[in-house]
């Protein structure tokens, strides 16, 4: 009996290609979200900073940093700020 009909009698060979399919299936699946989380995050920014130039004008420097650099929720607080504040130093506070 050869090695590899040893590995495969005892189920190894089985086992490690199995793993080797699962892992990549989860990697895939672990991508797809990053993905769809990274996608929204550049989403929201892209509509806030639309959102600030159609209200304000140019977005200054310091802002447009701020907004690239803000978390996700802080990005949901400011989106719905910009209804109501009359600068960028109001949406910002």
């Amino acid at each position: 009996m050869t090695i590899a009909e040893t590995l495969r009698a005892e189920g190894r060979v089985e086992g490690r290609v199995e793993g080797r399919v699962e892992g990549r299936a989860e990697g895939r699946v672990e991508g797809r979200v990053e993905g769809r989380v990274e996608g929204r995050a550049e989403g929201r920014v892209e509509t806030l900073l639309q959102l600030l130039t159609l209200k304000f004008g140019p977005v200054p420097e310091p802002v447009l940093a701020a907004v690239r650099d803000a978390s996700a929720d802080q990005l949901q607080v400011w989106t719905a700020r910009v209804l109501t504040a009359d600068s960028f130093g109001q949406l910002l506070d």
